[in-house]
């Protein structure tokens, strides 16, 4: 056995099978014997998933006898759990376990290299955060008009607790993250910075708008999606939400859920997502007591979407969505990645013309701006 196999296997034989279980959502049925439950990827009337943790029973792994029929190793079952790749999965088991990883567990020089990529990414998305978060509070024009639009949101309270800050228009991002030590190489790897056409300098991604942190299941800043800040006429540049492209290994629209490290507490508990669209949505729903909100950020749902919330312990998944045609041809399309990925599904519908932040304050539809 390889220096690297051995590694895995020692994680795998470390790990407490029913904490990791209760960890992603398993409830296990209490009694004794074998730790058993009902199999958190298909719906069931009788417990049918077990986990095998002593020695005399052979590997320790899970197994469901009802419709799954499957087994699975500790590795196995946070990729399917979590939707997450093979060395993310060990990633997280290994943080789990309080393990290091092994150097001998990389595949090779630019595996590693990767890596230490991804970290540098990470890294510049949180300081960035900082400055985000510092120019939401600056003595300039645009600032105080972003300030004054949070305030006719009555998002004031939201401004801290949810990271929101403020982009300029200026070169401001790039001489404070350059001033920290960071390549330019990274702030275009991190998607802040885009790369400048017919030879022109590079460019700030997010200019003039709001910014909110998107983060991961453990709160780190994956990406910065910003939101166009309407001037006192009330126009506002479109598109009115700026999604980053992908950032290898760190982040894809369709592939996170904006407020789910925010949620997950209530995820857990309720076993039940609500559904919104954008931003705005999922934080007023936070404000109004809804925690178990989450928005699949303007892309349609998603199987890797929908396995994350299956992560979180969710068995149903009710859509808040815009009371429009795209809300309604959304709705539509996310039943299908519901049934196949095991999770029930219902549908609030909203008035005409209407999103949940304004239904939640109380708008009617003439009242109503453009929000979410």
């Amino acid at each position: 056995m390889s220096r690297s196999n051995g590694w895995f296997e020692d994680l795998k034989r470390q790990i407490d099978l029913v904490a990791l279980g209760t960890h992603h959502g398993v409830h296990w049925a209490p009694g004794s014997g074998l730790p058993r439950a009902h199999c958190p990827f298909h719906e069931e009337d009788s417990p049918s998933f077990v986990a095998y943790q002593a020695p005399q029973v052979g590997a320790p792994r899970f197994e469901c006898f009802g419709s799954c029929a499957k087994t699975w190793d500790a590795i196995a079952f946070v990729q399917e759990r979590a939707g997450l790749g093979f060395a993310e999965a060990v990633q997280d088991l290994a943080e789990f376990t309080g393990m290091t990883v092994s150097p001998a567990s990389e595949h090779s020089r630019q595996g590693s290299t990767a890596k230490d990529r991804r970290e540098e990414v990470l890294q510049v998305l949180e300081a960035a955060q900082e400055y985000f978060s510092k120019a939401l509070q600056a003595d300039h024009p645009t600032a105080a008009r972003a300030r004054a639009y949070l305030a006719e949101r009555d998002l004031e309270a939201a401004v801290g607790p949810w990271g929101i800050g403020y982009a300029p228009g200026t070169g401001g991002l790039i001489r404070w993250l350059k001033g920290r030590g960071f390549a330019e190489a990274a702030l275009l790897d991190a998607y802040l910075l885009r790369p400048g056409k017919e030879g022109r300098p590079p460019y700030a991604f997010q200019r003039n708008r709001l910014t909110f942190p998107q983060r991961d299941r453990r709160g780190r800043v994956i990406a910065h999606v910003g939101r166009s800040v309407p001037d006192e006429a009330g126009q506002a540049a479109e598109p009115k939400y700026l999604n980053p492209g992908g950032i290898p290994g760190v982040y894809a629209k369709g592939e996170t859920l904006f407020g789910l490290y925010e949620a997950q507490e209530s995820l857990r508990r309720t076993r039940q997502a609500l559904m919104v669209e954008g931003q705005i949505s999922a934080i007023t729903a936070h404000l109004f007591g809804f925690a178990n909100t989450v928005a699949q950020g303007g892309t349609a749902f998603t199987k890797a979407q929908a396995l994350l919330l299956s992560g979180c312990g969710i068995h149903e998944v009710v859509f808040v969505l815009d009371g429009d045609s795209a809300g309604a041809r959304a709705v539509e399309r996310a039943m299908p990645v519901c049934l196949a990925t095991g999770l029930s599904a219902r549908v609030v519908e909203l008035p005409q013309g209407l999103d949940p932040d304004e239904v939640l304050r109380g708008k009617t539809a003439q009242e109503a701006g453009k929000g979410g």
